[in-house]
């Protein structure tokens, strides 16, 4: 008999025992790569400019389905946002900031 750990559905990354771990840490693996080819495909580090790459790329992966898999351990939340706080930290004049004062500055909302 064939048990499967996890499977597929829908792009949701799902287990039988209906927790989305697994999901989120291969959503923000994948989004981690997205945003360093984005970093390495542009010459400039205008903040600006990256931070518009970032919502048109890398964003709507994030938060694709987060309806069906919202995360609410916080270790979850954290590895999502993660992806978020170093992509802005590594945007031109922004890098000494808090992260709170770089989503202030880019006009931005935490994930």
């Amino acid at each position: 008999m064939l048990v499967m750990d996890h499977f597929k559905d829908i792009g949701v990354l799902r287990s039988p025992s209906a927790r989305y771990d697994e999901h989120i840490t291969s959503v923000a693996a994948n989004c981690h790569r997205l945003c360093g080819a984005l970093l390495h495909s542009f010459r400039t580090r205008d903040a600006q400019l990256l931070w518009m790459a970032f919502q048109s790329y890398v964003k709507p992966k994030l938060m694709y389905g987060s309806q069906v898999w919202s995360p609410t351990a916080q270790h979850s939340i954290l590895t999502v946002e993660r992806v978020q706080r170093r992509f802005i930290k590594r945007s031109s004049g922004l890098t000494d900031l808090p992260y709170p004062l770089r989503l202030q500055r880019l006009n931005a909302l935490s994930l």
